[in-house]
């Protein structure tokens, strides 16, 4: 199934919904539980902070990645959407990590292992799009 994203910036997760990554996120596999907290006051604001419940010092910030690329769009194996219990895409949220580079001058993105999440099943799982163009560290512009 192809999916194309209209979502918008406006992310309207709750707070105590908990989220289950069987596998883990790369690189920290050991932590399968999530939640997605808004730090600010704004409701607007499209970045929010992915916490692990049984370590809240693992955390990740994320944004939807149509936040950085308008007609973000990918591919997701029908076998895969049957494990997150997905029916149809209006029951899909996807983020992005957002990571900071070395030098602390930009700010990255990674399009191109988007975090997958059903609102329905409050499954996640953490997928590679081997076959995209989109970057794992894409620059994230400071003027918007």
């Amino acid at each position: 199934m192809v999916i194309n994203f209209k979502q918008s910036s406006e992310v309207g997760l709750a707070e105590d919904i908990v989220y289950t990554f069987a596998d883990g996120i790369y690189g920290f596999a050991d932590y399968k539980q999530f939640v997605f907290i808004n730090q600010t006051q704004d409701i607007a604001n499209p970045f929010r902070l992915m916490v692990a419940l049984d370590a809240p010092e693992v955390s990740f910030v994320v944004v939807p990645p149509t936040f950085v690329h308008e007609n973000y769009e990918i591919k997701i194996d029908d076998a895969e959407l049957l494990e997150l219990g997905i029916a149809d895409e209006q029951d899909i949220m996807v983020f992005s990590i957002v990571s900071l580079a070395d030098n602390g001058s930009e700010l990255y993105v990674n399009l191109k292992s988007p975090l997958v999440l059903s609102m329905s099943t409050r499954f996640g799982r953490q997928i590679i799009l081997d076959e995209s163009s989109y970057q794992i560290r894409h620059v994230l512009k400071t003027d918007r």
